[in-house]
């Protein structure tokens, strides 16, 4: 960890290097930051145009570094280098900056085997290749535009001095005895070095790209993990290893599987490890050294304690995400004074003539059904403050049902009013209620009459463990072990339950008196809980999030303005 926080360290010290060359580009901000002394005006102006090059070059390769790229490596060096002579010629090599300078890139040179990722071989090939397309149009837009402009330069009189002035612009310099005659002149000249500029950026953002090796699922890798789930899911979101929006990293000995995700450089995995006990460590190891090649921190979200030991052992961090509600078939009851409102929803159901089907289209198929459920989905979303959540929830899958149960609530015109899909965990013992769906028109008590009486059907077809899913955040300070992490958790319980709902999606689960709220955790490398794990997080669930979340506070400040008015 110390090392990381080193090389982070080293990654600001060159963004400031950076900046202190663009700075460098402005005499009057150079003045201003440095002093002039004996330094002329006419020595800054030489190389201007270099400070700014090399400024911007090192803060686009601050992040390709951060992304401990070879290439960035590569490149980083010999700029620095000339930063370095840059700021010694100009201040002197005993000046504050200059030995900055050289210690950044000493200490860059010493580390030089922590930048082994390798860049995505198409981009970086694309940026080659425009990178030398862009140089050589600008070399010979020079020589063409210096010639055809010639009489408006002082000291340009021949084709080769106007090759001499374009090769000087190519590497960013411009000659001191150049003058310019007509602002024409002037501005051509500016044009050139701003193409120099825009081949420099297009083509370090190319060859940047970092590469990660993410193949694409194969139908056979997809049914390793419907056995590899079938074994070994024993956490209630194991099944959605399954969904199509899942990479897979499989144990070097076949015998487990990690599915996860990649958003804003983070793999996020969904639910534990699909392994055995025994295993746990290697797979782990594995994955964690997979991640840390490809210069990937790393979350697992929704886990239970059943690998906790490992984890720790290999130097994850872990905190409280939330309580699941757990419901004991084969002793759940609705009786009693915690789950009145419940049996009151259940009659006003009852009385609104809701009944309560299993639909199996493993067995018979039914179209018009199936297209009522469809539009269920669609009205029910268009009622969602955000857009559809993803990697923690599942899908339909009415082609594909793969074990789910689906479950339907009619009315009395038998219309399609909600509806749940129910995927299998610990074997078939028990179901996860995945997807919960109805039409915003829907009687009143609906879903309350829907999940009793999925518990009903499940029981009495042997099935005896049933779960609501996690309630997210809920509870997460009256942990043991009280974090920074669980504190900012608890933060976004408090702040961002508008857009979430974090709260009433804790009560909801609540008012059905669930049998056990079983702890599930967020576990994370490193062991620093850092703001790009959270954000990893929300866009792995969300990807639309970030900017849901903005829309959503707007409209609702819009709303409460409304409100005022009237």
């Amino acid at each position: 960890m110390s090392k990381r926080i080193f090389l982070n360290a080293l990654l600001g010290l060159i963004v400031l290097t950076g900046i202190s060359n663009i700075l460098c580009a402005f005499p009057w901000k150079y003045k201003l930051i440095y002093g002039l002394g004996h330094i002329s005006l006419e020595s800054i102006q030489i190389n201007r145009t270099l400070s700014a090059l090399t400024g911007f070059s090192l803060l686009i390769l601050a992040n390709g570094l951060y992304k401990r790229l070879k290439v960035a490596w590569l490149i980083a060096v010999p700029i620095l280098a000339v930063s370095f002579s840059v700021q010694a010629h100009r201040l002197g090599f005993f000046h504050l900056n200059s030995i900055l300078g050289l210690l950044v890139l000493l200490a860059l040179v010493y580390e030089h085997q922590s930048f082994t990722r390798d860049s995505d071989p198409f981009t970086f090939k694309l940026g080659i290749i425009l990178s030398l397309l862009t140089m050589s149009f600008a070399f010979l837009y020079g020589i063409i535009g210096f010639f055809i402009l010639h009489q408006q330069l002082h000291e340009i009189h021949f084709v080769r001095k106007g090759i001499d002035i374009a090769l000087q612009h190519l590497f960013g310099t411009v000659p001191q005895h150049l003058s310019f005659k007509t602002a024409i002149a002037y501005n051509f000249a500016k044009t050139v070095l701003w193409i120099h500029l825009f081949s420099l950026i297009a083509s370090l953002v190319l060859i940047l790209k970092p590469f990660v090796f993410t193949p694409i699922p194969t139908t056979g890798d997809r049914k390793k993990v419907f056995r590899l789930v079938k074994k070994y899911g024993f956490n209630p979101i194991s099944f959605l290893a399954l969904e199509h929006d899942k990479k897979y990293f499989f144990a070097s000995n076949g015998s487990g599987v990690i599915a996860y995700v990649v958003h804003s450089g983070v793999a996020v995995a969904a639910g534990d490890p699909l392994c055995p006990d025994n295993t746990a460590e290697v797979l782990l190891n594995e994955f964690t050294q997979y991640c840390r090649q490809n210069n990937l921190d790393i979350c697992f979200s929704t886990v239970s304690d059943r690998f906790l030991k490992q984890f720790k052992k290999i130097g994850y961090g872990y905190v409280k995400y939330g309580e699941e509600a757990i419901f004991d078939l084969t002793t759940y009851t609705i009786k009693g004074s915690k789950t009145q409102k419940v049996r009151q929803m259940l009659n006003a159901a009852d009385k609104a003539g809701i009944n309560v089907i299993e639909y199996e289209p493993l067995l018979k198929r039914d179209y018009a059904l199936e297209q009522q459920i469809i539009e269920v989905s669609q009205e029910w979303l268009s009622e969602k403050k955000s857009s559809e959540l993803s990697f923690l929830l599942g899908s339909i899958s009415l082609d594909f049902p793969q074990g789910r149960k689906y479950y339907l609530a009619l009315n009395a015109e038998k219309k399609v009013e909600a509806f749940l899909v129910c995927v299998p965990y610990a074997g078939g013992t028990g179901y996860y209620l995945d997807v919960t769906r109805k039409r915003p028109t829907a009687p009143k008590g609906t879903m309350e009459k829907l999940v009793i009486s999925c518990f009903n059907l499940m029981k009495d077809q042997g099935v005896k463990e049933a779960s609501l899913g996690l309630a997210p955040l809920a509870n997460v300070r009256d942990s043991s072990e009280i974090s920074i992490a669980a504190v900012l958790l608890d933060f976004a319980y408090e702040k961002m339950n508008n857009f979430y709902g974090f709260k009433s999606l804790h009560q909801y689960k609540r008012k059905y008196n669930p049998t056990a709220w079983i702890t599930r955790y967020l576990i994370f490398y490193p062991k620093v809980f850092t703001p790009k794990i959270i954000y990893g997080l929300l866009k792995a669930q969300n990807p639309k999030g970030i900017s849901d979340f903005v829309l959503v506070q707007m409209k609702n400040l819009l709303l409460r303005e409304e409100k005022n008015k009237i």
